[in-house]
């Protein structure tokens, strides 16, 4: 069975090297930091496959370390690339997850190389830790900035790439937990946990879990290769998406140049019937833009509405549901609850970290 898994892996480490070498070179950022992720995924196959030899070898400097760290980091950098521009501000995350594993790598290599319980708590936390933190991260990055750009389908795709790394690496994270905890404490219930529960789940969920979701990156890493994506994938969506392009257009022209959000009393029927637009198109128009419903769609743009008047109105001589009620809203309360919803914070708080301090 050993052989079998051995053979498996180097099959992925051959499959999600040439995915990864081939995202490096695509000129956007997002698949650069796409094939830094495939190149880690090989660093964690390397070492089920052998890390016998990896940990008595000089391998053991490159691949014996936590690079578990990196991997929602880099996750996080990946969802925040937006075209082929990356601010700074995300590079630093990944500067202090790196430093993070090079201290404790480099402790182990000059200090633990022979009793890895002592420094493995400090791994697992930090691998804990760093997981949970940029995966909440990520979650609130993806639904404020990323969620309503995409269309359903690359939405869905990015979804379960996204959240599955996360959850396997605490998956795993948490079972080696018990590992860790049944070798430094003898105790009945540890031991029951880790025989029981720990190996189990390890071998016959773990392992099985980190094979599939290889295969499925390889997949992943493969349609976001700008050629093979247009050539394999989404050939009928573009041209779908070219199409509709010119049919939204009067929609388009209706929210922007007519503002007809402004109007507080109109409803999902008023406007197909009155402007004569095709209900179809439009349920596809919502779709294609992440809208929920007509509401959804009016909620949002009266809230930009909102927030492009007070850029141009003195404040104080008005309060702040007389603006809103330029942009369409209608009553108070659900001004203050959209608001609130849409943008993590109050109409106040909002203006407040807009004014010059």
């Amino acid at each position: 069975m050993e052989s079998i898994l051995i053979g498996i892996y180097l099959c992925l480490i051959l499959q999600i090297g040439v995915v990864g070498i081939v995202n490096i070179f695509q000129q956007e950022k997002r698949n650069k930091v796409l094939g830094v992720f495939c190149l880690l995924l090989i660093f964690s196959l390397m070492k089920r496959a052998f890390w016998e030899t990896i940990e008595g070898s000089g391998l053991y400097c490159i691949l014996g370390g936590p690079h578990e760290i990196l991997y929602a980091p880099l996750l996080y950098t990946y969802l925040s690339v937006s075209k082929n521009k990356l601010d700074k501000k995300y590079g630093y995350h990944l500067i202090i997850a790196f430093l993070v594993y090079l201290v404790l790598h480099l402790l182990a290599i000059l200090f633990f190389r022979g009793s890895h319980h002592s420094i493995a708590p400090f791994f697992l936390l930090s691998i804990i830790t760093f997981s949970i933190v940029y995966f909440f991260k990520g979650l609130q990055l993806y639904k404020h900035q990323l969620k309503e750009r995409l269309k359903p389908y690359p939405r869905r795709r990015f979804q379960f790439f996204y959240i599955s790394a996360n959850v396997y690496i605490l998956l795993k994270a948490f079972v080696i937990s018990f590992a860790f905890l049944n070798a430094i404490i003898e105790h009945s219930i540890l031991e029951n946990l880790y025989t029981n529960f720990s190996l189990p789940v390890f071998y016959y969920i773990v392992v099985p879990l980190f094979i599939l979701l290889c295969f499925s990156y390889i997949f992943y890493g493969l349609t976001e290769v700008t050629g093979l994506k247009k050539s394999i994938l989404t050939v009928d969506i573009h041209k779908k998406e070219r199409k509709s392009a010119s049919n939204y257009q009067k929609i388009w022209e209706l929210l922007d140049d007519h503002k007809v959000y402004a109007d507080p009393d109109i409803s999902l029927n008023t406007f197909i019937n009155t402007y004569d637009i095709n209900s179809t198109l439009f349920r596809q128009f919502l779709e294609d833009h992440a809208y929920e419903n007509f509401q959804h769609l009016l909620n949002d743009y009266r809230i930009k509405d909102f927030k492009q008047r007070i850029c141009h109105t003195s404040i104080e001589k008005y309060d702040l549901f007389s603006i809103a009620k330029e942009s369409g809203f209608k009553s108070k309360a659900t001004f203050y609850r959209v608001f609130k919803k849409q943008e993590d914070m109050t109409p106040g708080e909002y203006i407040d970290s807009i004014s010059p301090s």
